[in-house]
C-alpha cells in the first residue's frame, strides 16, 4: 500500500494529475491496518512494558546472580541474549 501511495503521489506531481481522493483512501487504509496502543487504564501499554522489564531483571538475577537492576545497557541485553542462547530450543 505504500507503494501504491508514493506512485499516486508521484504521478501527480509529474502528471499534475488530481489523486487527492485515491491518495485519502489509500492512508485511511494504512491507518486502519494496526490498531492502536492503549496508554490508560490498568493493563495499559506501559504497565506491560514495567512487568516485561521487571520478570527479565528476575530471569537476570536468578541465571547470573548480578542485580540486572544495576547493570548497563548494554550489559542487560548481553546477558538477555546469551540467556537465550543457553536455554532449551522450544519446538
Amino acid at each position: 500500500m505504500l507503494r501504491q501511495r508514493t506512485s499516486l503521489v508521484l504521478e501527480s506531481i509529474i502528471n499534475e494529475k488530481n489523486n487527492a481522493d485515491t491518495i485519502d483512501k489509500v492512508d485511511e487504509n494504512l491507518l486502519n491496518m494496526s490498531k492502536p496502543k492503549s496508554y490508560s487504564g490498568k493493563d495499559n501499554v506501559e504497565v506491560q512494558y514495567n512487568k516485561q522489564f521487571e520478570s527479565m531483571c528476575m530471569l537476570i538475577t536468578q541465571t547470573i546472580g548480578v542485580n540486572a537492576k544495576q547493570m548497563t545497557v548494554f550489559e542487560y541485553y548481553t546477558a538477555i541474549e546469551q540467556i537465550k542462547k543457553q536455554s532449551p530450543k522450544r519446538k
